[in-house]
């Protein structure tokens, strides 16, 4: 039977985060209120009676109405968290946005990693899309280089030692793949 071991992390929340994460309410009100000024001015009448649109009003709503979007959706990645699920050769992360909801950011089968370890033992090269799936820069962190379709890609993740444990133990990782003390190669054996 294969084990399942779940990992969250959690940003560190700071007063400038929290403030933030206000003041994008905030923002949205005062967005919202501008919003319903412009949208009054937008339709209206010309000297002869006859309806008119009044573009400038219509540009500013449209532009308040973008913005006010991008408030919204942008407010939750203060909030973040990333839940990191090993289960079946598979390492699957979801990013949590405002502790509701749950976005898929990567599904990889630890059997098509090339290349794994600790982030300062890195030797991957720079044609490598990066995909940074970690909240603290001051955390200790892992990476996994593996491929899809053609390109090369390198998650980097916030692993704990129970989970890094679990990866580097795996069955489905291929024999030579994790790297540390300086790019040494290190097998270990399978999960039981």
């Amino acid at each position: 039977m294969e084990r399942r071991l779940e990992q969250t992390v959690q940003g560190r929340t700071t007063g400038a985060k929290r403030a933030l994460y206000a003041g994008a309410y905030v923002l949205l009100v005062l967005l919202v209120i501008g919003m319903l000024v412009s949208a009054a001015g937008i339709l209206g009448e010309t000297e002869a009676g006859k309806p008119a649109i009044g573009w400038p009003s219509l540009i500013l709503f449209l532009l308040l109405t973008a913005l006010a979007i991008c408030v919204w959706l942008g407010k939750d990645r203060l909030r973040m968290e990333y839940d990191y699920v090993l289960q079946d050769g598979t390492l699957v992360v979801f990013a949590i946005l405002n502790g509701r909801r749950r976005k898929q950011r990567l599904q990889l089968p630890l059997a098509s990693v090339t290349d794994c370890g600790p982030e300062d033992e890195t030797n991957c090269k720079a044609d490598l899309r990066r995909h940074r799936l970690y909240l603290n820069a001051d955390a200790r962190r892992y990476y996994l280089c593996y491929g899809v379709n053609g390109a090369r890609h390198m998650a980097l993740l916030e692993l704990n030692v129970e989970l890094a444990d679990a990866v580097r133990t795996a069955r489905e990782l291929p024999a030579g793949a994790w790297r540390e003390n300086k790019g040494e190669t290190k097998q270990y054996g399978s999960l039981s």
